[in-house]
Formats: structure tokens, C-alpha cells, sequence
């Protein structure tokens, strides 16, 4: 819990070039272990979803994060 979490990504500029961007993630002021947790990934995903959604051709999904199928 005493660690600093940064998000970084490689994001396309064309022609073969790429900025890297680096994002230091607040920490969640929770003193519950849980609740920390689940603000931490809350913000995230969040992120994440804010990057795919600009240029969600970039992005794809390897691995199967919800196992269960929708209703």
C-alpha cells in the first residue's frame, strides 16, 4: 500500500514514432485496505476506458477478464 502506481502508455504519432506518457496515480486516502483497492482500480479503469474510447483501434483485449457471459 506504501508504493506510488503510475500509468504509462506508447501512443501512436505516426510514421513510426510513438510518445511515451507517463501518469503518477493519486492515492486514494482510504485506510481501508479493501476500500483502497477498490478506489485504485476504480481510477484505473476508468483511464484505461478514457484511452480506448479516443482511439479504440489502438487497443485490443488478449485475454478473457469477464468469464461469464452477459444477459
Amino acid at each position: 500500500i506504501g508504493s506510488p502506481m503510475v500509468i504509462s502508455l506508447m501512443l501512436p504519432l505516426g510514421h513510426g514514432r510513438w510518445e511515451v506518457v507517463f501518469e503518477r496515480v493519486p492515492r486514494p486516502e482510504s485506510e481501508d485496505r479493501d476500500e483502497f483497492i477498490r478506489e485504485l482500480t476504480e481510477y484505473y479503469t476508468r483511464h484505461l476506458e478514457q484511452q480506448v474510447r479516443k482511439a479504440p483501434e489502438h487497443w485490443f483485449w488478449p485475454h478473457k477478464r469477464w468469464k461469464t457471459r452477459q444477459r
